[in-house]
């Protein structure tokens, strides 16, 4: 009905995180279950993939079987675009989904997982928002892997939430309890606490409730760690969130240049700092804002993967 797409990109969490991390040089390795012709094509080429016991570039691989996937169609829509009377006031976009996605359970990913684990920084748990109600073995095969991560004495495990199509299923997934640290937007957070507030109150409330060490929010024009931890060094992570999401919306894709756009604006109302009691403290930094960003696809996960590079850069004291 809108004629034939401009591009074809991937999706997801972890992918997206991957491409933005490959895009400055910084190994990561995915789990990919789905290895076909039209998944690869997507996958960065420099993109880590577990292979015949080995950690192997997704561009070196040989594609195999049928996608698991329906694609999606996502149209966007830039702040200021008119149609008659009416005005985007945001930048935004809507996704049409034509089926659930399976977990990528990748048990070559899988094996190797421990081993990985020892030399790793961080680790990203994501993708519960798209499994039915009724599938506990996928939930089970993520909680074994949180497991043995932590095992292998990995620290920071980041569960990204990501938007669920009721609170249900969203209160579901947090409970399972997957991850030292919990990521979520801020209209995720309002949905996860079950109504509006102080983002340094709810937040603590959801990360005492469901027993994380962290709680991230991402929002438009501040990014917030609730945390019992080093302010500096989650000022840090919170920085390099929002200097990955930032150039992206910039260019419209991962970039290397991440310097901010000079027409970004940045805010001084920020969430209260100093509400919260029983040793957890509130740490937050305004973000680059672009009103008319090249595109918002992918901000979030990009926002992700800055502050897991920078948990990594932090073990090298760099």
């Amino acid at each position: 009905m809108l004629g034939p797409p401009d591009r074809h990109q991937l999706g997801g969490s972890g992918p997206q995180a991957s491409w933005a991390l490959a895009t400055i040089g910084a190994p990561s390795v995915l789990a990919l279950g789905d290895r076909s012709a039209e998944q690869l094509a997507v996958i960065d080429p420099r993109t880590g993939i577990c292979a015949d016991g080995a950690v192997m570039a997704a561009g070196s691989l040989a594609a195999s079987g049928t996608p698991t996937k329906l694609p999606h169609c996502i149209l966007e829509f830039t702040a200021g675009t008119r149609c008659g009377t009416l005005a985007v006031p945001r930048s935004s976009r809507i996704i049409l989904r034509f089926g659930d996605e399976p977990m990528e359970r990748d048990e070559e990913f899988f094996h190797m997982a421990p081993a990985l684990a020892v030399d790793a920084g961080s680790a990203l748990l994501s993708g519960l928002n798209s499994l039915p109600d009724y599938n506990s073995h996928d939930r089970q095969w993520l909680a074994t892997l949180s497991r043995l991560w932590s095992q292998a004495g990995l620290s920071v495990i980041h569960h990204e939430l990501g938007e669920f199509s009721t609170p249900a299923r969203l209160h579901q997934a947090a409970g399972l309890g997957l991850g030292t640290s919990l990521g979520l937007s801020l209209s995720e957070l309002f949905m996860l606490a079950g109504g509006r507030g102080d983002p340094c109150l709810l937040a603590q409330q959801v990360a005492s409730h469901y027993g994380a060490r962290r709680v991230i929010v991402h929002a438009d024009h501040w990014a917030l760690a609730v945390h019992r931890g080093d302010p500096k060094h989650q000022e840090s992570v919170l920085l390099a969130g929002n200097v990955f999401a930032a150039a992206r919306a910039r260019t419209g894709e991962p970039t290397v240049a991440l310097d901010p756009a000079e027409d970004a604006t940045y805010t001084d109302d920020l969430p209260p700092l100093d509400t919260l009691d029983d040793g957890w403290q509130a740490t937050c930094v305004p973000s680059p804002h672009l009103w008319q960003p090249k595109g918002t696809i992918g901000l979030g996960d990009t926002f992700t993967a800055g502050t897991l590079l920078a948990e990594c850069l932090s073990l090298c004291d760099l």
